[in-house]
C-alpha cells in the first residue's frame, strides 16, 4: 500500500505568510524607488492572485471538498508518523482511492438528477410530500 501525503495547516500558513513578506518588501523596495522594473506591480498583483487562490483551495480542504494531496508540496508536508505528542497542528491526509470512488459515485449521482427534465423532478417531490425529509 502506498504512503498517502499528507500536509500541515501550520507549514502552509507559514508558507503564505512568508510569500506575503515577500510581496511586501517588493512593493516597499519599488515605492521607496529602490526598484525600476515598471512590470513589478503586475508581477505583485500575479503574486497576490496566487495567494488568494491557493488560501480559497485550503479553504475547500477545511471543508473536506477537495483531496489534501492536491495541495501538498515540500513546503507543507508532514510526516504524520513522526509528529511530537501534544502537537496541536492540524494535518491533513490525501484521500483514499475508496474515497476518490465514493466521491466519483456521488458527483455521478448528483449529476444525473440534475439532467433529469424539470417535470420529472417535481413529481418526485410531490411523491415525498408528507413525509419527513431532512
Amino acid at each position: 500500500m502506498a504512503k498517502r501525503k499528507a500536509i500541515s495547516l501550520s507549514n502552509e500558513l507559514l508558507l503564505v505568510v512568508r510569500v506575503l513578506d515577500c510581496v511586501r518588501a517588493t512593493a516597499d523596495h519599488w515605492t521607496e524607488g529602490r526598484l525600476d522594473d515598471r512590470s513589478l506591480p503586475r508581477s505583485i498583483s500575479a503574486s497576490l492572485v496566487v495567494l488568494i487562490e491557493r488560501l480559497r483551495f485550503l479553504d475547500l480542504i477545511v471543508r473536506d471538498a477537495v483531496d489534501p494531496g492536491a495541495l501538498w508540496c515540500p513546503e507543507n508536508a508532514v510526516e504524520p508518523a513522526f509528529r511530537v505528542a501534544g502537537d496541536k497542528d492540524v494535518i491533513f491526509t490525501a484521500w483514499s482511492d475508496k474515497k476518490h470512488a465514493r466521491r466519483v459515485r456521488r458527483s455521478a449521482r448528483a449529476a444525473r438528477r440534475r439532467r433529469r427534465p424539470t417535470e420529472e423532478r417535481s413529481d418526485s417531490a410531490d411523491e415525498t410530500d408528507g413525509e419527513d425529509v431532512a
